[in-house]
């Protein structure tokens, strides 16, 4: 069995803009402190959790059908092995 992780990984600029922008915004404290945490060991994804891929995808980035499009080619190389 192969166990694939997705990591989608928004630059905090992006969460904090993105955040400014919605009717029922998040304090700005609380998404640096998840920034931080989700960023760094021990809470930061990683392949040594049993990931057989550890995709990462950013929602934010510029061409992410292209990202999503490589990931599933990464995907299907790891299958034919």
């Amino acid at each position: 069995m192969q166990w694939i992780g997705w990591w989608i990984q928004t630059p905090l600029d992006q969460c904090l803009a993105w955040n400014r922008s919605r009717q029922r915004s998040v304090p700005e404290a609380v998404i640096r402190a998840m920034h931080i945490r989700l960023t760094t060991p021990p809470d930061r994804s990683d392949a040594s959790e049993g990931f057989t891929i550890l995709i990462h995808l950013n929602p934010a980035g510029s061409h992410l059908k292209d990202q999503i499009h490589g990931a599933l080619q990464t995907i299907r190389r790891h299958e034919e092995r």
